[in-house]
Order: structure tokens, then sequence, then C-alpha cells
């Protein structure tokens, strides 16, 4: 703030910091907090699960960078040749939904994992497939926060699918929120937030994720070091 901090001398040490470390003297400032590491006076926030980059940018300008839909996915693939990119905020991106367990880097191991989850049903199932799974894992980090039971399953069987490694309570908590068409910030819709593969009363087998890799079963247990004595203190007991 302005009355405990003298801004200009900040910018002096940084100017001299980016001097040391080869940054061209004339290089312009960011117009946006140029100095300031930890900025704490004002919020934000991820609103949207993903956003689909078309490579024909060149003919349709702005429009090619679309919200994450079912619509838009199929739309920009129709546009030139290229094949367009799905764009996933993870780790410190995701500032909302947050991650309540632990510490913040859950957030991104978890939202790293949901991210290659989606590169890989984008491979195998096609854009518009990829889109759903992206949503459906936002959905369950911010509705799984109000759920009852642990947040997430034993991590020897976690996988790149949330499925594996979302607990069955949030699990569900989520499945039920999008079918419901709830939300908190964001209402979800069952067409747009809903794998086929979860939803109720639906064909499961409308997405097929190959199995390898995929769904493998957990490792055997690990003799963890403490365990033996552990052990011998309670037979003693």
């Amino acid at each position: 703030q302005p009355e405990n901090l003298d801004m200009n001398k900040l910018r002096q040490l940084a100017r001299t910091i980016a001097d040391v470390c080869g940054v061209p003297s004339d290089t312009a400032f960011h117009p946006v907090n140029p100095v300031q590491l930890f900025d704490y006076t004002s919020r934000s926030r991820c609103v949207l699960p993903c956003k689909i980059l078309s490579g024909y940018r060149s003919a349709v300008g702005a429009a090619a960078v679309l919200e994450g839909t079912q619509a838009n996915a199929w739309r920009a693939q129709g546009w030139g040749s290229s094949w367009p990119a799905l764009a996933i905020p993870i780790g410190d991106a995701c500032l909302e939904p947050f991650w309540p367990e632990g510490l913040g880097s859950n957030r991104g191991f978890h939202t790293a994992l949901n991210g290659v989850h989606a590169a890989f049903v984008a491979h195998h199932c096609g854009l518009a497939a990829a889109v759903i799974e992206a949503r459906f894992a936002f959905a369950a980090l911010h509705q799984g926060v109000w759920a009852k039971g642990s947040y997430v399953m034993p991590e020897a069987g976690w996988t790149i699918d949330p499925q594996t490694r979302f607990g069955t309570h949030p699990f569900r908590e989520t499945v039920d929120a999008i079918l419901r068409e709830e939300g908190g910030t964001r209402v979800f819709s069952a067409a747009e937030d809903l794998p086929p593969r979860f939803a109720k009363g639906k064909d499961a087998a409308c997405i097929d994720l190959p199995k390898e890799g995929q769904l493998r079963p957990p490792p055997p247990p690990v003799m963890r070091w403490w365990e033996p004595c552990l052990k011998s203190c309670m037979a003693k007991a």
C-alpha cells in the first residue's frame, strides 16, 4: 500500500535485479502489478472449466477462442484443416474451485492429472468428449467440497481418471448436483457437465475409454519403515 511502501524504490530495486539478470534496461514494466509479487487488493476466480483455441484465427478472428462447450467443440473442428486445442486451467490458475485438503499443491497435482485425462480423452474419443470430461472434473473440484466423507480415494489406486481419485461421496454429490442442474457460482448442465459414462439411466457406453493405462489395478502394499516397530510394540502390549 502507498502508505507503508515506497513504490518508486521498489521499482528501482526491481530494475537493479533485472539488470543483473541481463534484462535490457529499456524493458517496460507490466502495466498491472509490475513489481508486487503478492497482491491481495483484489480477488479473481476461474469461471470457465476450459476453452477451445481454433487454429483458424486468421479467418475468424477473436471467435477462434471459444468457451468449452459441446457445440463449440464441433464448431471449432469445422474451421479449416487445423485441429483445435483445448486450454485447461491447472494449479494456481484454478483459483476457484479450491482443494481444501492439505496444502495448495494438492490443487496443482489433481488439476494437472485432470488436464492429462482430458488430453487422453481428446486423443482417443474426440474434442467434444474431452470438453465434457474437463467440465466434470472442474465441477467435482468445486461441488465435492460440500460432500461428506473423504475427498479423495487412497492414492495407491490413482490414475489420470478423476473417478479413481475423487472420494465416493464427493463424486456422487457432483453427479447428483449436475443432474439437478444446480451449482454454486455456476449452474451445472447434464448435457454439458456430465459424461455419458456417469449418467444415471443413460447409455454409459457412449464414451468407451481404452482400459490400458487408464484403470490399472492398485500396486501391492509397501511396508513402511515404522510398521515392523509398531507391530512389535502392539504385540508386547
